[in-house]
């Protein structure tokens, strides 16, 4: 005959692999709802982009908390990354109006020579934008709050006084 102890002993174990199973359930109900908020995720989406650009061995997982480290430094204010990409992408697109330019001025064809000269054009004027936006960052323009504008000839202001009764 089997004691009131025993079959506590039978139960717990059976109690925990019910546990165990709630917590599968639980863990792939989690997963089905995040899984499309992963598969929309821009550090996702740009970890996939940077390993198939670069040929990289890092995990997806590890280009996604790369990618993710840095936007909270941005969050925080630490702007250094973004001055270096900006700073990056303004001479690689001046190396590039120069390599199109030399391209446009070898071309044999008027054709050539013009779509040559539209993409380094093209190239020139990002660069340009690029180094204005790079100026923004280092120093963000002033804001001016101005409480009051007068815009007229022959204007009387009151300020702070009380109207008079006749």
């Amino acid at each position: 005959m089997m004691s009131n102890h025993d079959d506590k002993q039978l139960s717990q174990p059976a109690m925990k692999s019910e546990q165990l199973v709630a917590r599968s359930n639980e863990m792939n109900n989690l997963r089905k709802r995040t899984a499309p908020a992963v598969a929309v995720s821009p550090e996702l989406r740009a970890a996939g982009l940077i390993k198939t650009l670069t040929g990289t061995n890092a995990s997806s997982t590890e280009l996604m908390q790369e990618i993710d480290r840095r936007n909270k430094a941005i969050k925080a204010g630490d702007m250094s990354q973004a001055e270096g990409i900006l700073a990056a992408q303004a001479l690689t697109l001046d190396a590039l109006f120069s390599d199109l330019t030399k391209r446009a001025l070898r071309s044999e064809y008027q054709e050539q020579f013009t779509a040559y000269m539209k993409l380094a054009l093209r190239a020139q004027a990002q660069s340009a934008r690029t180094i204005e936006t790079l100026g923004t960052l280092k120093s963000p323009k002033q804001i001016a709050f101005v409480n009051q504008a007068n815009i007229g000839n022959q204007v009387q202001v009151n300020n702070g006084t009380e109207p008079t009764r006749a």
